[in-house]
């Protein structure tokens, strides 16, 4: 513990024993608003050296007779009129309502500043802003003051809106206290000195000047200064029918729209270039539009025009001009239309708040102003990109509330990939990866190690399987040793790489502590253990997959030939005379070879051939790692189109935060698409990469849905090299999830939630884009049980219908939950618990993993059944093909009476 964090629980502890003004606790569990406010209020006088020097009893010994409140109660007054007293006196204006947390939280942080300017000043500590402004508080100072306070680093410009609210706001409230309508215990409260210094820092008021100044009557020809201040008007209709006709709303609830102009001088160079002297000094007012001046626009309902909305649904007034939050989505494999699946996220989430309150009684709101828009591509000079703009109204027993601006951009990349590949190069592809697994296991241990990595990163989530004495903190440890252990000095000393030498590695790390030594060696053999058992189970898997095709290819020739014998047995083929008769006795000859390519002819008809150039033709081209193969090409178009919209967004000044959401083979692309990103900045900004040139900050989730890394990461990114230096440059210019920008300063920022389903063959845990320095900064695995029945098809596309799904994704769009920057501090107060916005394990897996165990042992049954009928076994062939009967008929009842009942959480 520091020496200051000492400090600051020792006056915490003096505070609130000696007030009822104050509360300890995390201000994140605040378990309500009076709570939130009297910690808020806590983590502001703790930093003052004289908060606890004749600290007021309660409130009602806080009121001085004047009716000024003493400084340890003034937030609280602030905080009980905006959180608990509805705010009277402040007329509510249309467009997106200010967060009254995060005003009463700015409020804080500008009285923490105020607080500290003597102390800088004393010590000639620079302060925050420009030179011009030096007596006032800007944003930057509000950004330092946000860090210290709560923890949250936040890039200035994010402040803007908080400070005009922060400016219309307060004069409201001091106006509210002077009319004498607040009151408490009986007394009046009428004044707030240190409230109105907040509002002072803000507004530029300089501290007024002791020396006289000239009176500007008694010296006409002097020329003094004119100020240019912004101005408010009331925006009016030309009559009380236009209004009706337009704003439907009942008389006296219609609320006050103003416009704010902000007088500027103009230059001599116009925006186009040209010099025009007239130009040169002019005053031109221009309108401000923003989120605490918003423009309410409201649809004009003309009579035989439809409205998009529900008939139920009110108009939503709209914020123009205000800061908006994106959405990044990534579709899946295949010949995607566009637009079709950023819809389908769209309506599953406009369903999802439908049914909650029709069939839940859930009022969490509706989406409204559903439409696309177009704007001009920032990354890309000439182009055009598109995006869904929504907003999220919520209506209450007060007032309707509605969200700042949500966008939906689609990375759009299937065009990239259309046509690619034959069924018979894609099959002869998939053949080629059946060796995987023995590669990797009789590999060094030094290589592969981003697989090596994810065994221990799932070791890490089971701790059931951890050796007896094993800390958390020893995982951390042995993978920073295993890291070390490719180092080339290293290899010197350890040229094979092998396990066992690994382990002799450990041994001379930690020479004088013997039981930390003992510890990281049984945890690394736990870890060997575990990588022998999951490549066993790779390997078990694959063969039954093959002897499965086996089988199925053999029973169905078979089949065929059955068939085929049979019609060329029938006498009307035989003794008939028509010519088809005779075209078919001279052609069709009953053998395997073709019963084989009638079979090919079938399944291709049947869409196999659509299926492995569609589908899997996508996967081979994306996972073509070598640029020398011409396939690599359309990798690297897919990758650009990517890096181009998500640097369009980014780079919007109004974009505020940005969710990134992808399915199947699209989660690929977009963590490619999130590296490739960084290491653009890395080369242009090595210091930061996180901060810019393509503000990276802006992204707090990650979303992947039925995804694939893993499996990627196993069977075409684990490369092998005669050279360990180019396995290490390799690594290291990838990048890894303990980087930017899914990590700042080296812990979490953002939060990489996957969602998998155990029915879905091509999802799964994620555990490879674990980092080579600790498992802090690690994927947060979600399993969810889409369907009743387990089906592999369909419960790849059921996410966007189960319930426990798309109500979280609503949250991280629409409510920024589950977000790192909001973890609580840990209570030995070493830093945030991360551990406690992670949403896994999610789902138990129930019957679905007993049914996939019954899924792979028909194979290896069939093939029993056939080697013992071979044999002349005839009684235990009998049994086993009872057994194969049994669990079939089991397993297609179970299916059926599944199916029937659907989804297990719809929306």
């Amino acid at each position: 513990m520091s020496s200051l964090t000492a400090v600051h629980q020792y006056r915490e502890k003096t505070l609130t024993a000696a007030s009822k003004l104050f509360e300890i606790g995390v201000l994140a569990d605040a378990p309500d608003d009076e709570s939130f406010i009297l910690r808020l209020n806590t983590l502001v006088a703790r930093r003052r050296t004289d908060a606890d020097k004749n600290a007021p009893v309660d409130l009602s010994d806080a009121i001085k007779a004047d009716g000024a409140l003493k400084a340890q109660a003034e937030l609280i007054v602030l905080g009980r009129w905006l959180l608990l007293e509805g705010h009277p006196g402040m007329k509510r204006q249309g467009g997106p309502q200010p967060d009254p947390r995060r005003i009463l939280k700015g409020v804080a942080a500008i009285l923490a500043e105020l607080h500290t300017r003597p102390l800088k000043t004393k010590h000639d500590i620079a302060l925050g802003g420009r030179a011009s402004r030096k007596q006032g508080i800007t944003k930057h100072d509000l950004a330092k003051q946000w860090d210290v306070l709560f923890g949250d680093k936040i890039t200035p410009s994010m402040f803007d809106s908080l400070l005009r609210s922060l400016q219309r706001i307060l004069p409201l409230y001091l106006k509210h206290l002077k009319s004498g309508a607040a009151s408490h215990a009986g007394m009046q409260i009428k004044k707030s000195p240190e409230i109105k210094r907040v509002l002072d820092a803000i507004s530029g008021i300089l501290p007024k000047s002791k020396k006289k100044r000239p009176d500007i009557l008694a010296e006409p020809d002097v020329k003094h200064p004119a100020y240019l201040l912004p101005f408010e008007i009331e925006l009016e209709y030309q009559s009380a029918a236009h209004e009706e006709e337009y704003r439907k709303l009942p008389k006296g609830t219609r609320p006050i729209a103003r416009l704010r102009y902000v007088p500027k001088i103009t230059s001599a160079t116009s925006t186009s270039g040209t010099i025009r002297a007239d130009r040169d000094g002019k005053i031109v007012l221009i309108p401000e539009v923003d989120s605490v001046y918003p423009l309410l626009v409201r649809s004009r309902r003309r009579t035989g025009m439809a409205s998009t909305q529900a008939d139920e649904q009110p108009e939503v007034d709209e914020a123009i001009g205000s800061g908006y939050t994106a959405v990044l989505y990534v579709h899946g494999m295949g010949n995607q239309r566009r637009f079709e699946e950023v819809s389908r996220l769209i309506d599953a989430i406009d369903t999802y708040l439908s049914n909650s309150f029709r069939q839940r009684g859930e009022k969490l709101g509706y989406l409204a102003k559903i439409k696309p828009r177009l704007e001009l591509c920032r990354a890309s000079k000439g182009d055009d990109v598109t995006y869904v703009r929504t907003l999220h109204a919520n209506p209450n027993e007060h007032e309707e509330w509605v969200s700042p601006e949500t966008r939906y951009y689609e990375i759009y990349w299937a065009p990239v990939m259309a046509g690619m590949g034959s069924p018979g190069s894609v099959i002869k592809w998939i053949l080629r990866q059946a060796k995987r697994p023995l590669q990797t296991r009789f590999s060094p241990w030094r290589e592969r190690h981003r697989l090596r990595r994810s065994t221990l990163a799932e070791l890490y989530e089971n701790e059931l399987k951890w050796p007896g004495n094993t800390r958390a903190e020893d995982f951390d440890k042995l993978l920073r040793l295993y890291s070390d252990f490719e180092r080339l000095d290293v290899k010197r000393d350890f040229p094979e790489g092998s396990f066992e030498q690994f382990l002799s590695f450990i041994g001379t790390k930690y020479t004088k502590r013997p039981e930390t030594t003992k510890r990281l060696i049984a945890l690394a053999q736990a870890w060997h253990r575990a990588y022998i058992l999951t490549e066993a189970r790779n390997l078990f898997f694959l063969m039954t997959i093959l002897l499965a095709m086996v089988l199925t290819g053999g029973l169905l020739i078979w089949s065929i030939l059955s068939v085929m014998q049979l019609v060329s047995g029938l006498s009307f083929l035989t003794e008939s005379k028509l010519p088809f008769a005779e075209y078919l006795r001279d052609n069709f000859h009953p053998s395997v070879s073709a019963a084989s390519g009638l079979l090919v002819n079938l399944l291709i008809a049947f869409g196999l051939g659509k299926f492995l150039t569609n589908y899997m033709g996508d996967v081979e081209a994306w996972v073509t790692y070598e640029e020398t193969d011409e396939k690599h090409i359309r990798r690297r178009r897919v990758l650009d189109e990517a890096t181009r919209i998500a640097t369009h967004v980014l780079l919007d000044p109004r974009c505020e935060r940005v969710v990134v959401i992808s399915h199947s083979l699209g989660t690929s692309v977009a963590h490619d698409t999130l590296l490739t990103l960084a290491r653009n900045n890395r080369a242009r900004n090595p210091a930061n990469p996180i901060s810019g040139p393509v503000p990276l900050e802006k992204i707090r989730h990650f979303v992947t849905i039925a995804s694939p890394i893993d499996k990627i990461n196993y069977f075409f990114e684990s490369t092998r090299s005669a050279f360990h230096r180019y396995l290490r440059i390799v690594d290291t210019l990838r990048g890894d999830i303990s980087e930017a920008p899914f990590a700042k300063n080296r812990k979490p920022h953002i939060h990489w939630v996957n969602f998998w389903d155990q029915a879905d063959i091509i999802s799964g845990p994620l555990h490879s884009p674990v980092g080579r320095r600790g498992l802090l900064n690690r994927v947060d695995n979600f399993h969810v049980a889409n369907l009743h029945a387990p089906d592999p098809g369909a419960s790849h596309s059921a996410y966007f219908g189960n319930r426990a799904v798309i109500s979280r994704l609503f949250d991280m769009i629409y409510r920024n939950r589950y977000s790192f920057g909001d973890a609580p501090l840990r209570e030995d107060g070493k830093g945030h618990d991360y551990d406690r916005v992670m949403l896994g394990p999610g789902e138990n897996k129930g019957l679905h993993l007993h049914f996939f165990r019954l899924v792979l042992a028909l194979p290896w049954l069939g093939l029993a059944y056939i080697v013992f009928l071979l044999l002349g076994a005839h009684f235990l062939s009998s049994v086993i093909f009872g057994v194969i009967i049994a669990v079939s008929a089991t397993m297609v009842i179970s299916v059926l009476m599944r199916k029937l009942r659907g989804a297990r959480q719809d929306l």
